[in-house]
């Protein structure tokens, strides 16, 4: 999919519903979960476990809704844009601006989707270690969520807009 939305009809919704949309994979969960439901003891531990798999998939999908809404949300904040172009892959999903952002505006908006999850990873990790040491789950979705530092990397999407940004600011831009 490759679509030009105004920015300011895109919600957080909005990009959950894309992003859904986009991975296919939570369709696939629950016609596994629909096989799991059996009434033999073999059956409940495999629903138990595609339940918890179902749920961390959400939850895997839903950072990458955080983390492109936090795109949108500054791009809100910090530019005049009226519209963004929202690709979606089989392997990426992405939020390109129509005009080019530059310098500090860059690397704000660059960093704000790796960061919002970063921060709730952190977040995760306190809640696990205060209440709930044991789960596996949360270690697991803390991992996910802190995975997005990956973003950073300088050939990945939000990478390359930090160095480029970087750039801008060397060469004496704003």
């Amino acid at each position: 999919m490759d679509e030009v939305v105004a920015l300011e009809k895109v919600t957080f919704l909005k990009i959950l519903s894309y992003v859904l949309m986009g991975f296919k994979m939570i369709h696939s969960l629950i016609l596994i979960l629909s096989v799991g439901l059996t009434t033999s003891e073999e059956g409940l531990d495999f629903f138990y476990l595609f339940t918890i798999l179902f749920i961390y998939s959400f939850g895997i999908l839903f950072s990458i809704a955080i983390h492109e809404y936090a795109h949108i949300w500054w791009m809100k904040k910090l530019t005049t844009h009226k519209k963004v172009r929202i690709v979606i892959t089989k392997a990426a999903f992405s939020i390109r601006p129509l005009e080019k952002i530059k310098g500090v505006k860059s690397i704000i908006i660059a960093c704000a989707g790796p960061l919002s999850c970063i921060l709730l990873a952190t977040l995760i990790l306190i809640v696990r270690a205060h209440w709930l040491e044991h789960s596996i789950f949360l270690l697991l979705l803390a991992i996910s969520y802190g995975a997005h530092i990956l973003s950073f990397w300088p050939f990945s999407g939000d990478g390359l807009m930090v160095v480029k940004g970087l750039i801008d600011l060397l060469k004496g831009g704003d």
